[in-house]
């Protein structure tokens, strides 16, 4: 018979917090499965990113020995990635002095929808104004796209911005 049954878990992970690490169970007979009295208690980090692979290591000890196990937890997660731009003027360039609409495509590569998305997008450059920096796009299901051209962006250049100048912009996309 199996007496002084424990389980404990651990993890290095930094997407993941235990609350509850260690359990008890009941003795059991041979060849008898010992339930722990509750459940291990482990949060995710909603940083986690899609494809990552938590590790959690699972000690089962009583009396009579020990035993360690690694599970390995796969992240399922939205991921958000910006496939193009589109400026919504007649030559599709923004040249000095102009305003224009700008439309992002977003591709949704990974494995849970993205749902309430929405963008900020920032200039570091004063040549390059973000006039309307927030944007949104309808829920985004796994390996789907979705343009924002119901809330789009608006980028202002300035006059003395040299035709040809290159902005990298950063864009920060929130979901649920």
């Amino acid at each position: 018979t199996a007496t002084g049954v424990t389980g404990t878990v651990s993890s290095s992970d930094p997407y993941l917090t235990i609350t509850q690490s260690s359990l008890t169970g009941p003795n059991a007979a041979p060849g008898a499965t010992s339930l722990l009295s509750d459940d291990f208690n482990l949060i995710l980090s909603p940083e986690a990113p899609h494809s990552h692979i938590v590790q959690v290591t699972l000690e089962a000890s009583c009396s009579q020995g020990s035993w360690t196990n690694l599970i390995n937890l796969p992240v399922v997660a939205p991921l958000a990635e910006a496939l193009e731009y589109t400026i919504e003027n007649s030559t599709g360039v923004l040249n000095p002095g102009e305003i224009a609409d700008v439309t992002v495509t977003l591709l949704n590569s990974g494995g849970d929808p993205l749902q309430n998305c929405s963008g900020t997008l920032i200039s570091p450059d004063a040549r390059l104004t973000v006039t309307d920096n927030y944007g949104q796009w309808d829920n985004i299901t796994p390996g789907n796209s979705c343009v924002n051209g119901s809330n789009m962006f608006t980028l202002t250049a300035a006059p003395d911005c040299p035709p040809g100048w290159t902005v990298p912009l950063q864009l920060i996309v929130n979901a649920n």
